[in-house]
């Protein structure tokens, strides 16, 4: 299920990433590597917009997977592991968006959907084999998920 939804998130329609700058694609690129350790971990971020900020942050075990992916402008996306055999996905459209997601523990997966404008979501997972996923259509929403 996991590897099906990766999938799906990873290779959806090129539409939605065409047009990208590849001066933008570089940096993106580098920003993810500055905080990713080998061993088995990926990361993925993939912008359009402008006034866009993405981090990933991984370290831990083996098989950590994360991808960030945002379509509009002014949003901001942050995902943290730090375990093993944990999946991530974050996906924006719109602007002025912020999402969180922070993993502590083995084979958790945490994904966040959000459509509209200046939403706020953030997962917090500090345990093993935790699922949560959050999605918010609409403008000006909040939420905080926090699973011990």
């Amino acid at each position: 299920m996991r590897l099906l939804i990766f999938f799906i998130f990873i290779f959806m329609p090129t539409t939605l990433f065409a047009q990208a700058d590849l001066a933008s694609s570089e940096l993106n690129f580098a920003a993810s590597e500055l905080n990713h350790q080998p061993s088995g971990m990926n990361a993925y971020i993939n912008q359009q917009g402008s006034a866009m900020t993405a981090e990933i942050t991984q370290a831990g075990g083996a098989g950590l997977t994360a991808a960030i992916n945002q379509l509009g402008s002014g949003n901001m996306a942050n995902i943290q592991q730090y375990g093993s055999n944990d999946l991530a996905l974050i996906s924006q459209v719109g602007w002025g968006n912020e999402a969180d997601i922070q993993q502590t523990g083995s084979g958790d997966f945490a994904s966040i959907v959000q459509n509209g404008y200046y939403n706020r979501a953030t997962v917090i997972q500090q345990g093993n084999n935790l699922s949560t996923k959050v999605v918010q259509n609409g403008t000006g929403m909040s939420i905080k998920v926090t699973r011990p």
